[in-house]
């Protein structure tokens, strides 16, 4: 599904993302699109693929299938039903309450395969209809339901992401959840602004993460060269000796030092981004 890394930069640092992990996400958000989408090519999906709303258990030939099966119960584990007509919504294993019934009184899902109850079986005329045997099991279960809002008109129920504020599950959250959040920075608005063109943003990260090619880093790739600065000639190259402990860059930027008297921090941000450096 993605054939290249793409790049973004967000308000803590910039992310390269890796195709791996944007497949995944992508599964994810098809997966949703399947679940929740009343498009033809969904619908056609939800009758081949699953079976009350699971995975069947048999094989079935697909080219996509096999990699969005394993994201259906992480999906239903993250998702909540909205009620609206309740006809979607299986009264006891789907989650419409934060947790599905089945699992508060323990009972095993699949010996309510066969019972194909809804959520529409205890609604009528847009109040609540609840069974004798529920309030005389769980009066705060039944209690519990009332509290559920029912619209007045004949609406759909809803799949609800919860960590969406719209219950939509996009796929920039989609790759969100499958990885975590990028490490939030506390240099990356300094760094990411108007007033810094780009590629010297770019580079700048690049040492700050020691992503340059210098000779220890090509080495660290399986790239076996002989290593030297090509400025003083007498030390391995590597970043951080290029920057910040060559005699000859230290002549550079002691010169610059001297046209920064206005800058009094001059030194001392040479020495933080050092300590970057020889922490990446």
């Amino acid at each position: 599904m993605v054939n290249a890394i793409q790049l973004t930069v967000n308000e803590y640092n910039i992310s390269v993302k890796d195709p791996m992990k944007m497949n995944q996400a992508s599964l994810l958000h098809l997966t949703w699109q399947l679940l929740t989408s009343e498009e033809h090519w969904a619908q056609i999906g939800r009758t081949r693929f699953l079976h009350k709303g699971l995975p069947k258990a048999h094989y079935i030939t697909s080219s996509v299938w096999p990699g969005m099966k394993k994201h259906v119960n992480l999906l239903l584990q993250n998702t909540i039903w909205s009620v609206g007509n309740g006809r979607s919504i299986n009264f006891w294993t789907d989650n419409w309450l934060e947790r599905p019934i089945a699992d508060h009184w323990g009972i095993p899902h699949s010996l309510l395969q066969p019972i194909n109850m809804t959520v529409s079986d205890c609604i009528e005329d847009s109040h609540w209809i609840i069974p004798d045997y529920i309030w005389n099991r769980d009066a705060a279960l039944a209690a519990r339901i009332l509290k559920v809002t029912l619209p007045e008109d004949d609406i759909p129920d809803k799949l609800i992401w919860k960590k969406a504020l719209d219950g939509n599950l996009t796929h920039k959250l989609a790759y969100a959840f499958m990885n975590g959040a990028g490490l939030k920075v506390p240099w990356a608005k300094l760094l990411w602004n108007s007033y810094i063109p780009p590629s010297r943003a770019f580079i700048t990260w690049r040492v700050l993460y020691n992503k340059l090619p210098t000779d220890d880093n090509l080495r660290k790739r399986g790239c076996y060269i002989v290593s030297i600065c090509c400025f003083c000639m007498t030390s391995l190259e590597s970043t951080h000796h290029i920057l910040f402990e060559c005699p000859v860059t230290y002549k550079l930027w002691d010169w610059l030092s001297k046209g920064a008297v206005g800058l009094p921090f001059f030194w001392e941000g040479l020495a933080w981004a050092a300590s970057l450096c020889s922490k990446s």
